[in-house]
């Protein structure tokens, strides 16, 4: 079982010990920006890996793209029904991959003026599906995993699922 370590006080006679927490004496600068728009929390969050952007899922079957130097949402995507797991972006940065309780993947592209659309709905898990990635280098393949106990593979091109594992 665990403990919590406690530091004797050895400041004075009949002082309370004091349990020591990391980070209590780490000066920290504030905080840049405050980045408020979903309705529920948040689950999963995502730089983009060439612009200043990052993405956020959320409970609210939501997911927002931000401009983190300005703090302004860009764009917010909804074509899930259920809560948001997980988001993950390729290695370019030209498309999104997401995953819901909905039991799907979304997959996103963004068009000439900087804005994701869904152009591919992968159906194939029988319960929520908890993570997605594009697999690297080249970002050709996706693997998810589910709470069906299966972890499957995917095209990120024409959204054929390729493989099943359990």
């Amino acid at each position: 079982g665990g403990s919590l370590i406690k530091k004797d006080n050895k400041e004075g006679a009949g002082g309370d010990d004091k349990v020591e927490k990391s980070g209590d004496a780490i000066p920290r600068e504030p905080e840049k920006r405050k980045l408020m728009g979903h309705r529920a929390r948040v689950t999963k969050i995502q730089f983009h890996p060439t612009y200043t952007q990052l993405a956020t899922s959320s409970e609210d079957a939501s997911i927002k793209i931000w401009d983190y130097e300005t703090g302004e949402c860009e764009q917010t995507l909804r074509e899930h029904t259920g809560m948001v797991n997980y988001l993950n972006y390729n290695h370019t940065g030209e498309n999104l991959a997401s995953c819901a309780r909905d039991m799907t993947i979304k997959l996103w592209k963004m068009n000439k003026d900087q804005e994701f659309k869904c152009y591919k709905t992968l159906k194939g898990h029988e319960h929520e599906v908890s993570c997605v990635e594009y697999l690297k280098p080249n970002g050709d393949h996706l693997i998810s995993c589910s709470r069906d106990h299966t972890i499957r593979i995917w095209d990120a091109h024409n959204g054929y699922l390729l493989q099943t594992l359990s």
